[in-house]
């Protein structure tokens, strides 16, 4: 009974823990003024310790740039023969989730760069928001994404142990341009995935606001962005 007493209580509590998760915040001011926020949160939290990640953002009249930095990078680890759109995720990558609005989306946009500044961008569209297996799953890639407005210039430091990459959001993506950008509410959330050519394929993966497992679908996790 009393073992009974003590599963009942555990589950009890991770539900209590899971219903009380509250997603960070950032507030995102127009360009010039920037607002920087940085993470080194393990996916799920605690469960080893990764290098920190920062990630500096603006808005501009079509626009949401982001700067970021992985520092303590001692692998900048990617495929050589990599094309836009390609299984980037597989290797190190900085990536970017946001979807307009305030509820947990079934739609969002999914961008990842490499140390090579080779990108993906996609629709993902995740109607179970957490990616449950036999549930729909798909992306619509962005075939055009210069065309359609995407920007990835990367730098990489080997001596400082560091890659950068400074990024370019299009608005109109999510029917959001010119002034009316002011005032929107988002859900956004980071990522960073760690590997070597020793630890290939194993990953340690990162996030601004990591998720109960190591899945980064789950979009109740993604934090809360305002633009002001």
């Amino acid at each position: 009974m009393a073992a009974l007493v003590l599963v009942v209580v555990a589950v009890w509590s991770a539900r209590c823990l899971a219903h009380d998760f509250h997603p960070p915040r950032v507030w995102v001011p127009a360009c010039p003024l920037s607002e920087t926020i940085s993470f080194a949160n393990s996916v799920p939290r605690n469960a080893y310790s990764v290098p920190t990640t920062e990630v500096t953002l603006c808005y501009g009249l079509n626009h949401l740039h982001v700067n970021m930095t992985a520092r303590n990078e001692h692998h900048f680890y990617y495929n050589r023969k990599h094309k836009t759109n390609d299984r980037l995720w597989e290797y190190e990558v900085l990536e970017i989730f946001m979807s307009r609005g305030w509820t947990d989306p079934a739609t969002y946009l999914e961008f990842q760069v490499s140390p090579a500044n080779v990108t993906y961008q996609a629709m993902v569209v995740n109607p179970s928001r957490r990616r449950e297996p036999g549930a729909a799953f798909d992306h619509w890639l962005a075939g055009s994404p210069q065309q359609d407005g995407f920007l990835a210039v990367t730098n990489l430091d080997r001596d400082a142990h560091i890659w950068q990459s400074s990024v370019s959001i299009p608005l109109v993506l999510f029917n959001t341009e010119g002034r009316a950008a002011k005032g929107t509410a988002w859900r956004i959330n980071f990522f960073r995935t760690i590997v070597g050519p020793r630890t290939f394929p194993n990953q340690q993966l990162a996030a601004w606001s990591p998720p109960d497992e190591p899945n980064f679908h789950i979009t109740r996790f993604l934090g809360k962005a305002i633009f002001i």
